[in-house]
């Protein structure tokens, strides 16, 4: 009588194939795993960013200027409405490679600063990042949420939001 288990199927594999294998099969799994949830930190970091934020960081780093976007701080080091300076710049174009096409000078172009205020908070924020994480890192470099001197800047920009959402007369 013929049996099914009498037919070769191909070669088999060692123990020590299969071991590997399974191995390497977790590992991909784990790599894989992590890099969907660094993709959804991300996108949970780029939701705190509303238009009321960047109007409220833009008042607190620039807003006594008459063109903010023209701003120089820092004798020279800070540029545009946000204040950004070259090595905050470098450390999100490592976040996200494409901001360094347009180069440093670009952080005066509003839309382009918030990209980079954007992969700046992406890259440094802590695991389940809150608004006052990224303000205080924006302000103090990447462990600026850990830091008291960042507290008081953190207040301040925290009420211009509160202000700009009650004018504007967005729910909390």
């Amino acid at each position: 009588a013929f049996r099914h288990a009498d037919v070769p199927h191909g070669p088999r594999e060692s123990p020590e194939t299969n071991a590997m294998t399974r191995i390497i099969s977790i590992v991909l799994a784990a790599v894989a795993a992590g890099f969907m949830a660094s993709a959804a930190a991300a996108a949970d970091v780029k939701s705190l960013f509303t238009p009321e934020v960047f109007k409220a960081l833009a008042m607190q780093e620039s807003g006594g200027e008459k063109n903010p976007d023209q701003a120089v701080g820092d004798n020279g080091r800070s540029l545009g409405r946000y204040q950004i300076q070259k090595g905050y710049w470098t450390d999100a174009c490592r976040q996200n490679p494409s901001l360094a096409k347009r180069g440093f000078e670009a952080v005066k172009d509003p839309r382009y600063a918030e990209e980079v205020i954007i992969a700046y908070a992406e890259l440094y924020a802590p695991k389940g990042a809150t608004l006052e994480d990224v303000i205080r890192n924006h302000n103090g470099g990447p462990k600026g949420y850990c830091r008291t001197g960042t507290l008081r800047y953190w207040g301040e920009v925290s009420h211009k939001i509160e202000k700009i959402k009650k004018k504007k007369g967005v729910k909390q």
